[in-house]
């Protein structure tokens, strides 16, 4: 698997990530199945890097704190923190089809792919560069 930069790390708790891996057929209304040996490699990937082992960078810290004892997220862009900071976001822009939701973060921080979110990197399809 590629590496990842570490403030790309840990942007879910295992528990849901275990979840997410355990229903791979219906992942976000696709087919996701992988091979048995692929679904432990990645399984394992996942639970080594989770949000609560890598509670040192801020966003993991962050994102864990946000939920409830026993909460599990149903995917990053849902946690109360990531809801938290998008909430000045009219939700026109956010569901626009350029960007379609959340859980599309190239489509607005144009930096994600190198694990960078920061507010200088946002450019909003049809908005422009964010200004908060």
């Amino acid at each position: 698997f590629p590496t990842r930069r570490s403030s790309d790390l840990g942007l879910l708790p295992s528990n849901a990530w275990n979840k997410m891996m355990t229903n791979l057929e219906n992942h976000f209304n696709s087919d996701a199945s992988l091979n048995e040996a692929d679904l432990q490699t990645l399984t394992k990937y996942l639970n080594d890097n989770s949000a609560e082992k890598n509670m040192q960078y801020k966003r993991s810290n962050r994102i864990v704190s946000s939920l409830l004892p026993g909460q599990e997220a149903d995917s990053i862009s849902t946690t109360p923190y990531m809801v938290q900071k998008h909430r000045e976001i009219r939700k026109d822009l956010i569901t626009q089809p350029e960007v379609k939701g959340l859980f599309n973060c190239m489509a607005c921080h144009t930096t994600a792919d190198k694990g960078i979110y920061s507010e200088r990197a946002i450019n909003i399809p049809n908005f422009g560069r964010w200004e908060d």
